[in-house]
């Protein structure tokens, strides 16, 4: 990076294989992933850009109050709190018409998911939704490869927390 103007950044990166995840980056002691990349004069580190391959991926199965399938819903899939920093980190997918979705290319570690009937996009971003809804999700520790399926019961919207 040459002649990048003094500012806060934040460093995304795309087109990576399914199965890779963003390990790190880094730009001297400067953790760019949880604090942003601040440019204050001329930048004298590196920045480094780590990629892993050993993801994990997960998969399940929304359901309804009658433990029938739940299509169309939003599942989302949330870093432990320490790590939500990281937007890259978060994934959010509709299940399909058998209430089935797939996440992969997972950064192992621990994460709640979710599965809501209705949301606003992004919401799950915002510390303080989450945190009074954080007993809603269910516990998930994503290790290398592929993990047990879950069920994940939807929230419905007329508990008050949808659509919000």
């Amino acid at each position: 990076l040459r002649a990048v103007p003094v500012g806060e950044y934040t460093v995304k990166i795309s087109g990576m294989p399914q199965d890779a995840y963003l390990k790190s980056i880094t730009m001297g002691r400067s953790d760019v992933l949880a604090d942003g990349l601040r440019v204050t004069t001329v930048m004298m580190n590196p920045l480094e850009i780590v990629f892993a391959n050993d993801s994990g991926a997960i998969s399940g199965r929304t359901m309804d109050q009658n433990r029938e399938a739940a299509p169309n819903v939003t599942a989302v899939l949330v870093p432990d709190p320490a790590r939500r920093s990281r937007m890259d980190l978060f994934r959010y997918a509709s299940s399909d018409g058998s209430g089935r979705f797939r996440f992969q290319g997972i950064a192992p570690g621990e994460y709640k998911l979710f599965a809501w009937e209705d949301i606003a996009d992004g919401a799950w971003f915002d510390p303080e939704f989450l945190r009074s809804r954080e007993n809603l999700g269910i516990t998930v520790r994503i290790a290398a490869g592929n993990n047990d399926p879950v069920e994940l019961k939807v929230i419905p919207w007329n508990s008050g927390t949808g659509g919000q």
